[in-house]
Parts: C-alpha cells; structure tokens; sequence
C-alpha cells in the first residue's frame, strides 16, 4: 500500500506518497480529505493503485515526472541490455522506436492506466500487436520490481492475440529430395543441411557448433553456445537460447561418417590457405586465409556463415531446384520433432533433444498432426475397439436374416 489513514480530530484523511521531490530530495505526500469515517477512507486508498487518476501508482523510488518514454530507454540500457541477446535486443529497441514512444512515450510512468493500455493495444491493426504489448509488459514489471510503480497496468488489460505460425512440413519423400539435390548441386551445405535434418538444432546453435563440442567417435554433440551478430557487423558467441537449451544430441551413424569428411575437408583447406595472423579481429570478410573459430560449418575461409544469406540465398536456391515447398529454415526443426513423434519416439525424448523446458510446450508448438498419424489413428481405432462387431451390433453376426429382425 503507498498510503495511510490518519485522523486528526473529528476529520479522516488519506495520506498517499507521491515519490521523491528530484529538486528537493525530500519525499512528497498527497492529503485526500472529505471521507464520514476511517472506513470509507480504507476503501479509498485500496482502490487508488487501481484509480485512472493514479494509473499504476507511484511507488517508494518513483516520480510523477518519469515519463514512459524515458523509462523505456532506460530499461533498454539497463535491464534488457543485460538479459536479451543482440538479435532479441535490436528487435526490442525497433518495437520502443516505432510503435510505443510516438504513441505512450509522453504518459507519466505513474499516470498510465489500464484503459490507456487497453485502448491502444485494442487500435493495433499490424501483426506485431502481441509482440509490443509483450514489450511493454516486460519493461513495466521491470518498473515494479524497481519500485517505480506499485502494480503492471498491463496486468489488467485483455492481450492482443497471439500470432501461431503455421509451419509447412516436408514429407519424408520431399526431404530425401531435397538433401538429395543439395548432395549434387551444392555439395558444399549437405554436411550442414542433413546434421540440421537429423538433429533439429536452431540456426544458431548450428552455426556456432565447434569441434570441440562434437564427439564422432561416441556419436554425440554438445549444444553450449549460439551465434549472434550485433549491430554495426562482427560476431560474437553467447549463451543458447535458454538454460534447457545447453544438452546432449546424439548423432546417427551416416551423420558422424559425413562430419568425418567434413573436418578432413577443412583440415586440408587450412593446410593449403595457411593461417591469419589476425584470426578473430580480422575484418575483411573476404580475406583469403584461414580464421581457425574450430566451427564445424564456416566459410571457405573458416568465418561464421551469415544466417540470412544460408537461409535466403542457399536453402531458397536448393529447394527451387529439387522442387519441394518453400518452407523456413526452422521448419527443418518442426519436421524434425514431428518425424520422431511419428516414429514413436517419446515425447520427454524428443523435449531433451530439442531443448524444451517442457513437454507440453514441445506437443504444442513442434509436434504436429500429419497424413500418417491420422491413418494410424483410425488403423488403432478400428482394431482394438470397432473390430469385433459381433459384440457391438448381435444383430450383424451370424445369419444375414436376422438384420431385419427387429424391423
């Protein structure tokens, strides 16, 4: 509560405080007056935290002068600097930038309403609405949790939509196709097409995948890190995407045999180029010498590949040669969990080796129904429940006749 009941004399007063005086230093209070008893002034102040007067509420450290807009660049500085990868970061800084400074960023931190937040998020016509109104909920419980305010206002307000994407799945033929054209037209990609294929890794945790990390005599990877590429160029190596995300991923035997080729490769193109001296602060992208990152999958010159130019120009390339559907990169992963449920795999080993926090979270999201799965649930159906209809319908089994006994 931010405030008190105080009776002076015969008259009943809400004493509510209003932060910090930033010229003064002192903190500031705000006398409500005009109540019949103690308890009519109770209701009041449980209802002030709530009131469109008030908004959300000043808490201990907060000031009625902080202004959304200021807050929010301050959150960006601080605690999503600290939390959020340099991809999730920019996207957030984009959302701040293009959407909730023109329109909120003038509203006092203190002042801002639920109904404010209900009317803007409910005049959202672009399909990033759930993705702002998901920004803005995250800066504002970082505001409750600094003290600046006493509850989220979006706590209360009715969310856009979730946007689902609805991914499109390679049949088993399409797949085998498309490895297949990738194996004669770009021989280069197939090591890191049929690992992505057979493993289901994210893009990141593909492209940041070292040696060090990988296995082939025990036939097993180690997922550790991702890559990210801040703005303004370069590279750097992180922490994946979540904690569920650092694990084990076995590998099959026709993956380990083309990962034994693949270092072989990379083991005579290093020997052949010849290192630079510069190594990881070299800049020129097309430096003709050897970067040695250890990374399974690099460039000609051992750099990181670039994840729009694989996922745009090579995957895109591939896909209208072989003739299968367009899909996403990360499609790959949907199919991958989708074939494994199929196969019967459990569901808890297929959250492990995706990285999941949780199995519902995998059913719902990476598992998905297809043609097989309908079949062999009708096939299920039909032989362990309808298949003995002699015991459902008596009037079916034995003499023809007796169909229309009852007739």
């Amino acid at each position: 509560m931010r405030g008190s009941v105080v009776r002076r004399g015969n008259a009943v007063y809400v004493v509510v405080y209003q932060g910090y005086d930033s010229e003064t230093g002192t903190r500031k209070y705000k006398w409500v007056s005009g109540f019949e008893n103690e308890k009519q002034a109770q209701a009041f102040l449980v209802t002030v935290a709530t009131s469109p007067a008030y908004g959300s509420g000043v808490g201990p450290r907060g000031s009625t002068r902080l202004r959304l807009g200021d807050f929010l660049d301050q959150w960006l500085r601080t605690d999503a600097k600290a939390r959020c990868r340099p991809t999730e970061l920019r996207r957030r800084q984009s959302i701040i930038r293009v959407h909730l400074k023109p329109r909120l960023g003038h509203v006092p931190l203190a002042k801002l309403a639920p109904a404010t937040i209900q009317e803007y998020v409910t005049g959202l016509t672009c399909r990033s609405a759930w993705h702002i109104f998901k920004v803005l909920r995250a800066a504002l419980n970082h505001a409750v949790r600094m003290d600046l305010i006493l509850s989220n206002p979006c706590d209360r307000v009715t969310a856009p939509r979730q946007p689902r994407h609805k991914p499109t799945l390679w049949t088993v033929e399409e797949t085998v196709r498309f490895l297949a054209e990738c194996r004669r037209s770009s021989p280069r990609w197939y090591p890191l097409f049929m690992t992505e294929v057979s493993t289901g890794l994210r893009l990141g945790e593909l492209l940041a995948l070292q040696w060090r990390d990988v296995n082939l005599d025990a036939g097993r990877l180690y997922v550790t890190q991702g890559l990210d590429r801040p703005q303004g160029g370069g590279f750097t190596f992180g922490e994946p995407k979540s904690e569920k995300s650092h694990r084990p991923v076995r590998l099959s035997q026709e993956v380990v045999e083309e990962l034994r080729a693949q270092r072989r490769r990379q083991v005579e193109t290093r020997l052949r180029r010849g290192l630079c001296a510069k190594n990881g602060q070299c800049r020129d992208q097309q430096c003709a010498l050897w970067h040695d990152h250890d990374l399974v999958f690099s460039q000609p010159n051992g750099k990181p590949h670039h994840g729009h130019n694989l996922t745009q120009r090579v995957m895109r390339g591939i896909i209208g040669r072989a003739g299968v559907p367009r899909i996403r990169f990360h499609d790959l992963r949907h199919g991958h969990d989708t074939l494994l449920a199929e196969s019967g795999v459990s569901l808890r080993a297929i959250m492990e080796r995706s990285g999941h926090s949780n199995e519902a979270f995998t059913l719902a999201r990476y598992v998905h129904a297809t043609p097989d799965m309908q079949e062999q649930a009708a096939r299920v159906v039909s032989e362990r429940l309808l298949s003995n209809q002699s015991l459902i319908n008596p009037g079916r089994s034995g003499d023809p006749s007796a169909n229309g006994a009852n007739g």
